[in-house]
């Protein structure tokens, strides 16, 4: 509340900074879940597909408004490569014992809690609060609480004015 009423604003990471931190970690998770289906169907005596996604894959992420889209790619088991925008970097993730990851990026360590919420990935760098949420698309119904939908209020595929009701 005293910080409120000073008017101090939160601190916020730069953009640059916390969209390749939460890439890096995404990728971390994203290749070692990777890994591990092709690790299970091996111990099972199936032949692993041979999924490009081993090697590399897509990811859009949402900060501040800004869409960024980028290619990741696994250079060795802690170290991955985010391509964006023509330019390429390589960072280290490194696992901690409570959860979270050391992103090593240009010299610099950040301690970084990832974890998808409902509304998007919620990263936690530094201590700053980032969100990343998810793709807005206007033409389908959502909600991030629990609720009952009793009816709709127009027809499927008829046009809704901005702010008219269309459920309740």
């Amino acid at each position: 509340d005293m910080l409120i009423a000073q008017h101090i604003e939160r601190r916020k990471p730069e953009s640059a900074v916390a969209v390749v931190c939460a890439a890096l970690c995404w990728a971390r998770a994203f290749f070692e879940g990777e890994e591990k289906k092709t690790v299970e169907a091996l111990e099972r005596g199936q032949p692993p597909t041979l999924s490009p996604s081993l090697i590399g894959t897509s990811l859009e992420l949402i900060y501040e408004d800004v869409k960024y889209s980028m290619k990741l790619s696994r250079a060795a088991p802690t170290v991955f490569r985010v391509r964006m925008n023509g330019s390429s970097l390589l960072g280290t993730v490194r696992p901690l014992s409570d959860g979270g990851s050391i992103v090593l990026l240009d010299g610099k360590s950040h301690v970084a809690y990832v974890r998808e919420e409902v509304g998007g990935l919620l990263m936690v760098l530094d201590g700053m609060t980032c969100l990343f949420p998810r793709e807005y698309d206007p033409t389908t119904l959502c909600t991030t609480v629990n609720g009952k939908l009793v009816r709709f209020l127009v027809q499927d595929g008829a046009h809704v004015e901005k702010d008219t009701a269309f459920a309740e």
